[in-house]
């Protein structure tokens, strides 16, 4: 809920006198999904709008007092630095804020989809972007069609009243997004109708709610679950182990909840590092017990071992050097049946003797050796078991013991401690697909080799997203996805897409290049085919030139 539309308007509301009047001192980012706006505002306080676009936790929030690192931090928008900015607003209809400068540009956060930042001149015309600048650079920003939802008035009960007549058709309107609800709002929406309260007034209550309450974050445990503009009964009972948070300021909640969720995200990564290192532990002990245990039935042939050696010595002047074996009879079972022992041709019977006499002690002792390090190594998998229980269970997570844990799993060189900055590092160097964001605010996807095309298509990508490939030419598997969306890629989002396909396909020098699209789940594989091989059904085919979007 912290990019609702009813959530934005209330951070507008709250932040606007701050921003308005304020000056830009400096625009940067210090990781690839976060721009800062860094501005001094009329009372001399130095603040940023922080506009995030990572994938899950997408936000912005203003933060008093920033500090930008002296490394890894890159200006941008150099263009509007030391502009007044004149004010700001919310979209109408869209999740779309608006930063009007003093020479009648603006900066256009969009927080739908894949979130960007366009600076565009009074014509709409993009000037700049955060992400893919080069795609939108000299476009003209066109509104998004207000969807038919939006267009019902909810404070006019006589339109509500033309399109909703029954509960019913008020079920469907709100789970199709009415009066900008998600579904928790949804949910609370219909937890307070189902008390007898008429679906027009069951809404206006919502309505009244969101722009009067104060702002929560919903923690089970210790995670912050939720970021609500107000008290979600339907909620509260759906999980009665659940705790409010609440605050006075929409900003602050949002920066609070953001925060945290980042730390508990780490801490569940961690968690996740050490939880895979004891079931490793757990899979070799459990291995090399039960090899332990293959070794230990094989000792335990040291009684007839010592016998054999027992049964030599009593027939020490039938032996001669040179034999290769002696049947004797075996006096230890009960019908002294004959046993037919093996000799070294090349030692003296007392040699033999002694060498039989020798195993036996060593097998004896490595019996009792083997046993011991079965029983610490089931141990092990017993206490090991144990902890992955106790772990697993997130009413009863003990984060100092996991971190005590975790080091001791470091200290044994059964976890590699890697750092904050390092992981980082890691994370970026990862192999990863080409991204870029088309018209419509749609990310597209491209896959770097066959492998990764596999991985793409068949990992990566939902049923519901589209999938691109130049026509009869080796080439990318390309990917739009639709990331939950419930309205489809236009036009100019297909072509672009299709001409991204084209320029990453063996037909990137052609004018005009066949691209086929379909949906993902009209893409299978054919067991056995190579990597990147796939069959595709109901496609259709554009005709578009390459375009190097990189």
């Amino acid at each position: 809920m912290i990019l609702n539309y009813h959530t934005l308007h209330r951070w507008v509301q709250e932040v606007e006198q701050d921003i308005a009047g304020s000056k830009i001192i400096e625009i940067f980012s210090q990781s690839k999904d976060v721009l800062s706006i860094g501005i001094v505002t009329v009372s001399r306080e130095k603040c940023a709008i922080e506009v995030s676009a990572e994938t899950g936790l997408a936000h912005i929030t203003l933060r008093r007092g920033y500090h930008r690192k002296a490394k890894n931090s890159a200006d941008l928008f150099k263009e509007i630095a030391n502009q007044k900015i004149e004010g700001l607003r919310l979209d109408s209809f869209d999740r779309i804020i608006h930063i009007t400068l003093v020479d009648e540009s603006e900066l256009m956060i969009e927080l739908f989809g894949a979130v960007n930042v366009h600076h565009v001149d009074k014509m709409r015309v993009v000037r700049n972007s955060f992400k893919n600048s080069k795609l939108f650079t000299g476009q003209v920003l066109e509104n998004r069609p207000a969807k038919d939802i939006h267009r019902i008035n909810i404070n006019d009960f006589s339109d509500f009243s033309s399109h909703i007549r029954t509960s019913d058709e008020f079920i469907a309107k709100l789970s199709e997004g009415l009066g900008h609800f998600n579904k928790s709002l949804a949910m609370e929406c219909l937890h307070s109708e189902s008390g007898q309260i008429k679906p027009y007034d069951a809404l206006q209550n919502i309505i009244l709610r969101l722009k009067t309450e104060k702002p929560r974050i919903y923690w089970i445990h210790d995670e912050p679950k939720l970021f609500s503009l107000i008290h979600l009964a339907h909620y509260s009972e759906k999980h009665p182990e659940i705790t409010e948070e609440i605050f006075d300021s929409v900003n602050e909640a949002m920066q609070i909840y953001v925060a945290k969720k980042i730390a508990f995200r780490q801490k569940e990564k961690k968690l996740q590092e050490l939880l895979r290192a004891i079931k490793i532990r757990i899979k070799k002990n459990q291995s090399l017990a039960a090899s332990l245990a293959e070794e230990r039935r094989e000792a335990e042939g040291f009684e007839l071992l010592e016998r054999k050696a027992h049964l030599l010595n009593l027939h020490v002047p039938e032996i001669r050097r040179g034999m290769r074996d002696i049947t004797v009879q075996n006096i230890y079972v009960e019908d002294q049946a004959p046993i037919t022992i093996e000799l070294n041709p090349e030692l003296t019977p007392q040699k033999n003797i002694e060498h039989y006499f020798s195993l036996s002690k060593k097998m004896k002792s490595s019996v009792k050796k083997v046993g011991d390090r079965i029983r610490v190594l089931n141990g092990e998998v017993e206490n090991f078991t144990l902890l992955k229980k106790e772990f697993e269970n997130g009413e009863t997570r003990d984060w100092k013991k996991i971190d005590k844990k975790y080091d001791e799993f470091v200290h044994a060189g059964w976890l590699k401690k890697i750092s904050a900055e390092t992981r980082t590092k890691i994370e970026k160097e990862a192999p990863t697909f080409r991204e870029f964001v088309v018209p419509g605010n749609w990310r597209v996807f491209v896959g770097q080799n066959d492998t990764k095309n596999d991985l793409l298509t068949f990992k990566f990508a939902k049923s519901d997203d589209y999938w691109f490939h130049a026509r009869g030419v080796p080439g990318s598997h390309v990917v739009l996805k639709r990331d939950g969306r419930k309205d489809n890629p236009g036009k100019q989002a297909i072509e672009t897409t299709a001409s991204i396909a084209a320029f990453f396909s063996k037909a990137k020098s052609s004018s005009l290049v066949p691209v086929a699209y379909t949906l993902k789940k009209y893409v299978r594989k054919r067991k056995g085919s190579r990597p990147g091989q796939v069959i595709i059904e109901r496609e259709e085919v554009v005709i578009v030139p390459p375009k190097d979007l990189t």
